[in-house]
């Protein structure tokens, strides 16, 4: 595992870096592509590196600059754009960031392993570059990315003021992994019961989303969506309400009616062997028990 410092000095280095943004020629509040490799390569303790580069034609061949990008280079965290170039001075859009931050962690060892796939809730997922749209997802469930009120935002500049923040999440989100703390992504995956199915997402290194579906016949379908915090101790997702979706189609296949409603109670979530799903009508009474349901992993799915 390779050395990084303590986040507080690595923190002071990037609010140096951040003061002096307009040495790197972008926009006054734009973050730079040499800004962020610059900051990411303050973070990673490297000290025995001569300060020279001869990757791109765009970046000076000694100094601080061709430094930071020798070493991006051979740890496989840029790429450039495929012509030679770089573009230091460009803006960095929020994807990128998320590429050679994801890229970054898998240089120490993490990022996704197995089954990882999940939808990303946002309006404008869909915009997301294919060759960035696995780092998006590992930023999104570690939180490192948030979205605005628009949304992921994917192509839009990243601003100056941002890097700390999100450099100081992306640093937490690592250490978690190290110290093995991402538990729910070890049950990440699809589990069946009979007519029903559940889908375990990752909405954080510490929250799990679930989604249970069954239907009572061919032409209706009930879909429960709950989320909460995971309890390492008890392997036990809990969650205040729920969300109830009702389909029905038609003998033709065509949708007749879609209704959802938010009911009130409290659930667990249980892992073992598969999962087990219960349902507590009473917020006040959790020793109520409405009913169990029990999952098992499908024996053609992947749920490592």
């Amino acid at each position: 595992m390779k050395h990084r410092k303590l986040l507080s000095a690595a923190l002071a280095v990037l609010l140096a870096l951040s003061l002096c943004a307009p040495a790197f020629g972008a926009a006054e509040d734009a973050l730079t592509r040499g800004e962020f490799v610059s900051a990411l390569f303050a973070l990673s303790g490297v000290t025995d590196m001569e300060p020279k580069q001869a990757y791109f034609e765009d970046v000076e061949m000694h100094g601080d600059l061709a430094l930071a990008v020798r070493w991006a280079v051979g740890e496989g965290i840029v790429k450039g754009y495929g012509n030679g170039k770089f573009g230091p001075d460009d803006p960095v859009t929020r994807e990128q960031m998320a590429a050679m931050l994801y890229r970054n962690a898998q240089a120490l060892g993490q990022g996704f392993e197995g089954m990882w796939y999940f939808p990303l809730d946002y309006p404008d997922a869909a915009e997301v570059s294919e060759w960035a749209d696995e780092a998006m997802h590992w930023c999104v469930m570690n939180g490192i990315i948030v979205g605005t009120d628009k949304g992921l935002e994917p192509k839009t500049t990243a601003t100056d003021d941002q890097l700390a923040l999100v450099l100081e999440r992306w640093q937490a989100s690592v250490a978690a992994e190290e110290d093995g703390q991402n538990p729910v992504m070890n049950f990440i995956g699809e589990y069946a019961a009979d007519r029903a199915h559940a889908l375990v997402e990752a909405e954080g290194a510490e929250n799990a989303k679930i989604t249970i579906e069954w239907g009572d016949s061919a032409w209706s379908l009930a879909r429960w969506v709950m989320s909460g915090k995971f309890d390492e101790a008890t392997l036990t997702v809990r969650y205040d309400n729920c969300v109830k979706t009702f389909v029905t189609y038609g003998d033709d296949g065509e949708l007749v009616s879609e209704e959802t409603e938010y009911e009130a109670g409290t659930g667990a979530i249980v892992f073992g062997e598969g999962l087990s799903f219960t349902w507590k009508g009473d917020q006040d009474a959790l020793e109520d028990l409405v009913f169990e349901w029990s999952f098992v992993p499908p024996t053609d799915a992947e749920t490592d």
